[in-house]
């Protein structure tokens, strides 16, 4: 009689998990398959009328069905003849800021083709695109293989340059679009999931004489990592954080009134307990969630 204990498992299959991202300074919601499942156990011993102890475990996991999207921090996904462009151009249809994907049949970006460069040339324009400093292949160690300043609304059939460059289309990827190759989601972990996480406390009571009752406590968070994204790439990771709280109460005999101290975040970390990725027209920052620094306070009470 002196253990009570909650246990539950539980499994979702959702047909349109929500999931939104920012593009172009525009939110935008897309449905996804995904199954979610795991358990929890709520466990509170009290061995005596002193002591008591309370836990809250949770394990969980997830997994994306078969979906793709663009991810906006990597457009070109990996794909070899991908050339990122970022729109530094004010035109008719333009957006500066705007970035967009497009296919190399080439080899080489925009901005390195000399065939590019007279065919603007033939027109009495400048080549658009340009190289940034250090090169269009600064970035191909790194999933993306060229990338290039210039504009989203070149036509380069128009051109006579079809056969050398053209957009990303739905035929270079499930899902794919001008804004970048579409990668798969299958397998990946939902958003702001952490696969497990423990709360316990421990307080005792003391009582003396006067009815009064003296409890402090001391509570003890810990959350594992989880990403941020659907595409679970490390800049989408959230590392794990923990929070210590204590406190203290006094109770009159009656309860009609009681006092607490109390300290939350009692190591006064700045864990990140979220990110957000901003719209590439806005450079594409990283918006972090921080817990609350450290608290101490008293409260006072009383019940009429």
């Amino acid at each position: 009689g002196t253990l009570q204990a909650n246990l539950t498992g539980w499994y979702y299959d959702y047909k349109n998990f929500q999931y939104t991202s920012t593009a172009y300074s525009t939110l935008y919601t897309q449905n996804l398959n995904a199954r979610l499942w795991g358990g929890e156990a709520e466990l509170v011993w009290q061995p005596d009328e002193h002591w008591m102890f309370s836990a809250q475990l949770t394990d969980s996991a997830s997994s994306i069905g078969d979906s793709f999207a663009v991810d906006f921090r990597n457009p070109i996904a990996g794909h070899s003849n991908g050339v990122y462009i970022k729109d530094d151009q004010l035109g008719a249809g333009d957006f500066p800021g705007d970035s967009c994907a497009i296919v190399s049949n080439t080899g080489v970006s925009p901005a390195d083709d000399p065939a590019v460069t007279a065919a603007f040339g033939a027109l009495g324009q400048a080549n658009p695109f340009r190289a940034p400093p250090g090169g269009a292949t600064q970035l191909a160690g790194h999933g993306v293989a060229m990338v290039n300043f210039g504009n989203c609304t070149t036509n380069f059939a128009a051109l006579g340059l079809g056969n050398s460059y053209h957009y990303v289309n739905a035929t270079d990827g499930s899902g794919s679009s001008p804004s970048g190759f579409a990668k798969s989601l299958k397998g990946n972990s939902v958003p702001n999931l952490p696969d497990n996480t423990v709360h316990v406390t421990a307080q005792y009571t003391w009582n003396f004489d006067g009815g009064y009752t003296l409890v402090p406590m001391v509570d003890y968070f810990w959350q594992s990592g989880f990403n941020s994204r659907v595409f679970n790439d490390g800049a989408d990771e959230v590392n794990s954080w923990d929070q210590l709280n204590l406190s203290i109460q006094l109770t009159n005999a009656d309860q009609g009134w009681y006092a607490k101290v109390f300290a939350t975040n009692v190591a006064d970390s700045r864990n990140i307990q979220a990110k957000s990725l901003a719209s590439d027209t806005s450079g594409l920052y990283t918006t972090v969630f921080l817990e609350d620094p450290r608290v101490i306070g008293v409260t006072l009470g009383a019940h009429f």
